[in-house]
Formats: structure tokens, sequence, C-alpha cells
């Protein structure tokens, strides 16, 4: 399958997933990387468990700037500006980048690119 894609931009959109799971998986939690093929469709999600999930739509974390919980994100650093990022990437390159929430407070990441 190819994905005609910047490697930069893909590997920036991997890094802030990625980073991402690490800063805000609970502790003694896990992360969990899937990539598969699905019709035309490249899918990648990455999924990590929280204390506690966002109160918020998981629609509002793409927002730029946007923060949760404002005890961790000043223990882990950042600017609210990587998940903006990353969806800015995913749809450069005529993909999606979304999120949901799933029970026992698992919050999912999914990417899709198209196959070209």
């Amino acid at each position: 399958m190819d994905v005609h894609a910047s490697r930069e931009n893909l590997i920036q959109l991997l890094s802030i997933l990625f980073d991402n799971a690490v800063k805000y998986a609970s502790e003694g939690g896990y992360i969990d990387v899937s990539l598969k093929k699905s019709g035309r469709e490249l899918v990648l999600q990455v999924k990590n468990t929280c204390e506690k999930l966002p109160e918020v739509e998981p629609e509002k974390l793409f927002e730029r700037f946007y923060r949760g919980d404002a005890a961790r994100t000043q223990k882990s650093g950042g600017y609210g500006i990587g998940l903006s990022a990353a969806r800015a990437i995913a749809l450069a390159h005529g993909g999606t980048l979304g999120a949901s929430y799933e029970k026992d407070n698992v919050i999912c990441f999914t990417l899709r690119l198209k196959e070209t």
C-alpha cells in the first residue's frame, strides 16, 4: 500500500501522537499502537489509559492551545498545539485524525490516510 505524504511531516505527526500517549498514560497503564489496511485506507490507532478522561468532547482536544488538567500539563510540559498540528498534517495529506473515549479510561486517536 502506498500513501503519498511528506516523510518529515508524517514523522512529526507520529511523534506528536506517541509523545502524547507517553505523557498522559496512567501509571501502570498501557499504550497500544495498531496499524492496518481498511479498504483503500491506512488506519493507525494509538490508545492509552488515562487516570481520568478529559471532561470535554474529544473534538475539543484538537483546538489550538487547549490543555486539559492544568496540574498534569504543567508537569509534562507542552503548549497545547501538538494535537492541533497533528490534525493539520493529517488534513494536508488528505487524511483525518480523530479522537474517541473508550471504557476504562482509555483514549484513542485514529489517523486515516487514503491509498494513492
